[in-house]
């Protein structure tokens, strides 16, 4: 067993199926436990309809403090979960728990064993696709990973440099895109659009953290008619990386009653790709609660001299409200100077990190400083400064939106 949870399937010892015979066919279902969150806390329970490609309903089982966890069906259909839970300690758990749920449960009525989710995913493998190429070389690549077993990486001579693919749309509908990527430190800064649907242009920074690997981007959901499409993927500038390879694997289809529970967020963490220390030292430290995820850095009061800056990748033109997380303290500054640049401009805001802000069960400790508009891509950031009254915590700034 492990933190990051188990997989709850078709085959083999303690994977058992979660189908069940409806609209004359079975479903197989993949479902999928673990804290959802940086730290051990909030304990998620997530049903994949795509071999784990994908999660799209989910729920969460227990809030607090949250550890190892395994899956188990009854002979009924009941869905059981064995989990760590509670405690003092974030490597051991008070007790262990038992909840027992069924699919209906888990899904709020999106799914079920009798009825079935009514989901249905059409797979247009980029690989074999019909493309038309400018300004780039494209390379095909074989990936035991890839929903096909090979993807194609996306070589531009200079920005700009794109591939148009045309796919096939079975019946008009309303179809949510999902486009898988893959991430590399070497990865672009990439623009998709898609012609014959209303959906804005998406942008993705497909550069890996550390190590090479896929990602989902969920381009929109927007009703196409039946027949050719053509979704053009371009590269319009460098990752936050520096490196300007696109590499694609697969864009589907998606028919369902109902919307994916996701977190419509984008987050950049102290220690994450997209932060940077500007000037002077900011040490992490760990003592007090309060941050998202393992750690934060601090720098004490002064005159500016130290400086560390947040770039989020920007998914789509639109307002979003920004909102930053930090530990508080009675030794915090009591005006810590954020900086937005944003679509209209510069904004600086102060706030108090004295006072603790709006806390929630996968972590952190946020306030808002503001709703503004904003450009897809890179060209939003967010700066703090030292240039204080008190000690001054640097953690994690995120993105909210677009607001519709």
């Amino acid at each position: 067993m492990s933190d990051s949870g188990p997989k709850y399937t078709a085959g083999g010892p303690g994977r058992p199926r979660a189908s069940g015979a409806h609209e004359g066919r079975d479903t197989d279902r993949v479902l999928f436990s673990r804290p959802d969150s940086p730290v051990r806390t909030n304990m998620t329970v997530s049903v994949s309809y795509d071999e784990g490609i994908s999660y799209r309903y989910s729920r969460v089982i227990n809030q607090r403090r949250s550890f190892y966890s395994d899956l188990a069906r009854q002979s009924d259909g009941t869905i059981v979960l064995l989990y760590g839970r509670d405690g003092d300690l974030p490597s051991a758990p008070r007790r262990v728990n038992v909840a027992r749920f069924s699919l209906d449960w888990l899904t709020r009525g999106r799914d079920s064993l009798r009825r079935g989710p009514r989901h249905v995913e059409t797979v247009v493998a980029l690989a074999d696709t019909d493309r038309r190429v400018t300004g780039a070389t494209v390379d095909t690549v074989a990936d035991p990973l890839a929903r096909r077993g090979e993807r194609i990486v996306l070589t531009p001579e200079q920005a700009g440099g794109a591939a148009e693919f045309s796919f096939k749309v079975p019946r008009t509908g309303d179809y949510e895109m999902l486009l898988r990527y893959h991430r590399s430190v070497a990865g672009a800064l990439a623009t998709v659009t898609v012609k014959g649907s209303r959906l804005p242009a998406f942008v993705i920074d497909t550069t890996a953290q550390s190590a090479d690997g896929y990602d989902l981007a969920r381009i929109g959901t927007a009703r196409l008619r039946a027949g050719r499409h053509t979704m053009r993927c371009a590269v319009t500038g460098t990752g936050r990386g520096g490196g300007t390879l696109l590499g694609l694997d697969s864009l589907s289809l998606v028919e369902a009653p109902g919307s994916a529970d996701v977190h419509r967020e984008v987050v950049v963490d102290n220690d994450r790709l997209g932060f940077a220390v500007v000037m002077g030292s900011w040490p992490t430290a760990a003592a007090d609660p309060g941050h998202w995820s393992g750690n934060y850095r601090a720098a004490p009061a002064g005159s500016g001299e130290r400086v560390v800056r947040w770039r989020p990748a920007v998914p789509q033109d639109g307002e979003y409200e920004i909102q930053a997380s930090y530990a508080p303290g009675a030794n915090r500054a009591g005006n810590a100077p954020y900086t937005v640049v944003h679509a209209h401009g510069t904004d600086t805001v102060r706030i108090d990190q004295r006072l603790p802000g709006a806390t929630e069960p996968r972590g952190g400790s946020w306030v808002s400083l503001g709703i503004y508009r904003l450009r897809a891509g890179l060209g939003t950031s967010v700066e703090l400064s030292n240039d204080a009254d008190g000690t001054v915590v640097a953690d994690a700034v995120r993105l909210l939106g677009p607001r519709t």
